[in-house]
C-alpha cells in the first residue's frame, strides 16, 4: 500500500482512487487499516483489515474494515475510526452536581474531558454502596480507555448482527452508547451511560431526560443512610401522551411541591428554553369523582389557599347539592365595590345556630330589595267601667305580629346582604363554601329569636303599665291629690 498523502486504491481492488478532495474526516486518517506494522505498540496484536474494500455508494469514497485483537493501536486516533472512538469524551448525561431542593434543575453539562468517559467519574455516590471506588481511582480506569487494548473493530459501511438463538452480554465494567444520527456533531447526538450500577439516558431535543443521579444527605433512608437523589428534565419539546386503561398511584414522603409557571415569567430562561406562563386547560369526564382531603381520624394540620385573578367566572348546574359543614370558629371578612347578585329559589329553608359569629362586610354600593304579602291592622279599644279606655287586646296582638314581620324582614334583609357578600368573597378567593352560608342564616334566626319578645309576655307588660298610669292620674281613688269626693265617685255603667 502506498503512504502518498491521498490513499490510492489497492492494485487488486479494481476500484478507482479516492478522489483529490476529500469529503470528511475519515480521508485524513491513517491509512493502514487498524495501525498495521505497529511495531512501537506495547504487546501482541492480531489484525484482520480490508483496506479500501468497496466504493460506498452513498459519498463515493473508498471504505475500510478492520479487527484489531491484543495491543491497541499507537495511532488509533489517527486509524479509520479514530475520529469516531474519541467522540466518547464529548458528549453525554450533563452530570454536574444536585441542584439544591427547591429550586429548577440546573441542566448545564459538566465539563468534558479527555480523561473521563463515563457519568460515574465525577459522581457523589452514596457511601458504601457497590464498586466503592474514589473519584481518582473511577477516572485512573477511564484514562486508560483507549489504550488499555483488547478489542478494536471498525468499518466504514454498515455492520448488521443477527442472532436466531439467545444472546447475553455480561460487562464488568461501565457501558457508554453514543449514536450520532447520521451527522458528526456530537453534542446533538443521543444515548445512554451505564456507569456506577446507574442508567442514564441522553438526547439533545430532551437535553438531561436524566441529568444526574448523585447522593443526597437532605434525604435518608430506614436505615439511616443517605439516599441517591434523580435530577430529571423535558425541556424545549412538545410533548403529547394518550393514557388508556388502569392506573393507580401512590406516593409518599416529606415534601410534594409543584409549581407551574412564575411570578415573573421571561421568553427565555436558561440554556434558551421556554419560560413563558402557560395557558391551562383541564376537561373531565367521569362516572364518578371522589376527593378527599383528611379523614377524621387523620386531619390536615393545616390548610392555606390564595387566589388572585382579575376575572373569576363559575357556573354550575347541578340536579340535586348536598353540602354540609362542621365549622368551630369561623371568619369572613368580604371587601366588596359593587354587588350585584340574583337568586331564585322555589323554596328556601335556612337555619344557623351559631355560638359566636364575627361578620365584617365594607360595601361600595348595595342594593337590597324585599317584596313580602301585606299585612292589615285594625283597632278597636273599648272603655272601662271608670271611664277609661281598656286596652285593646287584639289589636295589640295584631301591633306585635307586625312588628316581629317587621324585625324578620330586616334580618332576613341582613342576612341576604350577608350571603350574597360571602358569595363575592368567595368568587375572588376562588373557594367556595356554601356551608358557611348556611351558618350565617342560622346566626340570623338565633339572633331574631334572641331579640323577639312573645306577644303574651309584652302584652302582659303593657298591661301593667297601664294599671300603674291609671293609679297614678290625678283623681284617681286611693291617691294623694287636690281633688273632690265628686272625682272619686265610680262612673255608672
Amino acid at each position: 500500500m502506498t503512504s502518498s498523502s491521498t490513499p490510492q486504491r489497492s492494485q487488486s481492488s479494481g476500484m478507482p482512487d479516492d478522489p483529490v478532495e476529500t469529503a470528511g474526516p475519515e480521508y485524513t486518517v491513517n491509512p493502514r487499516a487498524g495501525g498495521e506494522n505497529d511495531v512501537t505498540c506495547a504487546g501482541k496484536y492480531l489484525l484482520i483489515g480490508v483496506p479500501q474494500f468497496a466504493q460506498d455508494p452513498i459519498s463515493g469514497n473508498l471504505m475500510t474494515s478492520y479487527l484489531r485483537l491484543g495491543a491497541s493501536s499507537t495511532t488509533w486516533e489517527q486509524d479509520p475510526g479514530g475520529w469516531l472512538a474519541a467522540k466518547i469524551h464529548e458528549h453525554g448525561p450533563p452530570g454536574g452536581h444536585l441542584t439544591p431542593d427547591n429550586q429548577e434543575v440546573d441542566t448545564t453539562a459538566e465539563t468534558r474531558s479527555p480523561d473521563r468517559v463515563f457519568i460515574d467519574d465525577d459522581r457523589n455516590r452514596v457511601a458504601g454502596v457497590a464498586h466503592g471506588l474514589s473519584k481518582a481511582e473511577r477516572l485512573a480506569q477511564s484514562r486508560v480507555i483507549h489504550t488499555r487494548g483488547g478489542w478494536r473493530d471498525h468499518s466504514d459501511g454498515n455492520r448488521i448482527t443477527t442472532t436466531y438463538g439467545d444472546k447475553i452480554e455480561v460487562i464488568r465494567g461501565n457501558y457508554k452508547r453514543i449514536v450520532l444520527g447520521r451527522q458528526d456533531e456530537a453534542t446533538s447526538s443521543a444515548g445512554w451511560d451505564v456507569s456506577g450500577q446507574i442508567i442514564q439516558d441522553f438526547a439533545y431535543m430532551m437535553p438531561g431526560a436524566s441529568v444526574r443521579v448523585e447522593e443526597s444527605s437532605n434525604y435518608k433512608d430506614a436505615s439511616g443512610n443517605n439516599v441517591w437523589h434523580l435530577q430529571n428534565t423535558m425541556e424545549n419539546i412538545v410533548q403529547s401522551t394518550n393514557v388508556a386503561g388502569d392506573f393507580f398511584e401512590y406516593k409518599w414522603g416529606n415534601k410534594h411541591y409543584s409549581y407551574t409557571g412564575s411570578e415573573n415569567p421571561t421568553d427565555k430562561g436558561p440554556n434558551s428554553y421556554p419560560r413563558q406562563n402557560p395557558h391551562i386547560l383541564e376537561k373531565t369526564w367521569a362516572t364518578k369523582i371522589e376527593g378527599y382531603t383528611g379523614s377524621s381520624n387523620k386531619r390536615i394540620p393545616e390548610i392555606y389557599e390564595e387566589t388572585w385573578a382579575t376575572t373569576v367566572t363559575s357556573k354550575e348546574n347541578i340536579t340535586t347539592k348536598n353540602e354540609e359543614s362542621t365549622v368551630t370558629t369561623a371568619t369572613s371578612d368580604t371587601t366588596v365595590t359593587t354587588l350585584t347578585e340574583t337568586t331564585k329559589v322555589g323554596a328556601q329553608v335556612s337555619t344557623t345556630f351559631a355560638g359566636a359569629v364575627l361578620d365584617t362586610t365594607f360595601v361600595g354600593a348595595q342594593n337590597s330589595t324585599t317584596i313580602a304579602g301585606g299585612a292589615r291592622r285594625h283597632h278597636h279599644r273599648r272603655g272601662d267601667r271608670r271611664g277609661h279606655p281598656q286596652p285593646d287586646r287584639q289589636g295589640q296582638h295584631r301591633d306585635h305580629a307586625r312588628r316581629a314581620r317587621a324585625v324578620d324582614r330586616r334580618h332576613q334583609a341582613r342576612a341576604n346582604d350577608r350571603r350574597r357578600q360571602g358569595v363575592e368573597d368567595r368568587r375572588r378567593r376562588g373557594d367556595p363554601d356554601p356551608e358557611q352560608e348556611e351558618g350565617r342564616a342560622e346566626r340570623d334566626q338565633h339572633e331574631l329569636e334572641a331579640h323577639r319578645v312573645r306577644p303574651d309576655e309584652r302584652q302582659d307588660q303593657r298591661d301593667v303599665q297601664d294599671r300603674r298610669a291609671h293609679a297614678d292620674a290625678p283623681g284617681h281613688a286611693g291617691v294623694p291629690g287636690n281633688v273632690s269626693s265628686a272625682s272619686r265617685e265610680r262612673p255608672t255603667c
